[in-house]
């Protein structure tokens, strides 16, 4: 495990929970709501969901009482874990990283909201593939996070002991780039104000993409002369 996932389970996952706990009772964010609104202006219906970075749980518990879906979440937070565990005991909860996901069933919808920009650069791939492995086919992913106009890195404010960085970039692309994913939709918002708006800064832009992906026998078989 790299330094930067050891240290978001060791101590800054307990941190970040407790300084934002406060916004996942008020849920008005644009960035908070993206996926949800995603999820229901497209119809899905999905049986089962998987959100990876789940806090405690909130919006999972939103998605299996409003789709009746069994929910599956990843947190590296053990205070937002308990937490969790005691007011959503409907939802499975296990500790984990994006690179390392404890689950082996692959769900209908897969949510990655704000999360990839914490994954460092060597755990980049390992994390694109845990995803992957657990978004079925014919399955969708949400994944939202920073869209700045070139892919750039931003020293890590809240923690100083070490060196750490959020890298900020277009990481529905990754997805695409396989062609076993299709953008469907995405919402664009600016991350100072909170509202959605195909004008924010390079600096203050957000996205959530929603993805398709499609069974594996879905290439066009070409022959070759």
């Amino acid at each position: 495990m790299a330094d930067q996932e050891r240290i978001f389970l060791s101590s800054e996952g307990d941190r970040w929970y407790n300084r934002n706990k406060s916004l996942f009772d008020d849920r008005t964010s644009i960035e908070l709501r993206a996926p949800s609104i995603l999820a229901e202006m497209y119809g899905l219906y999905p049986g089962s969901i998987l959100e990876v970075g789940c806090s405690n749980g909130w919006r999972l518990d939103e998605f299996r009482r409003k789709y009746g879906a069994k929910c599956f979440g990843v947190e590296p937070s053990d205070e937002a874990l308990k937490n969790g565990r005691e007011i959503f005991p409907e939802i499975t909860l296990e500790r984990g990283v994006v690179a390392q996901i404890p689950f082996k069933e692959p769900c209908d919808l897969v949510v990655v909201n704000y999360v990839m920009h914490w994954v460092s650069r060597g755990e980049l791939y390992r994390s694109i593939m845990e995803i992957d492995r657990l978004v079925k086919d014919g399955g969708h992913l949400i994944l939202g996070d920073f869209l700045p106009d070139i892919p750039c890195k931003t020293r890590y404010h809240h923690y100083t002991d070490e060196t750490v960085y959020t890298y900020k970039m277009d990481y529905s692309a990754l997805f695409t780039a396989s062609v076993t994913y299709k953008e469907i939709a995405r919402l664009c918002s600016d991350h100072g104000t909170k509202k959605f708006t195909p004008n924010a800064t390079s600096s203050r832009r957000g996205t959530c993409v929603l993805l398709k992906k499609f069974k594996e026998d879905f290439y066009p078989e070409v022959e070759i002369k």
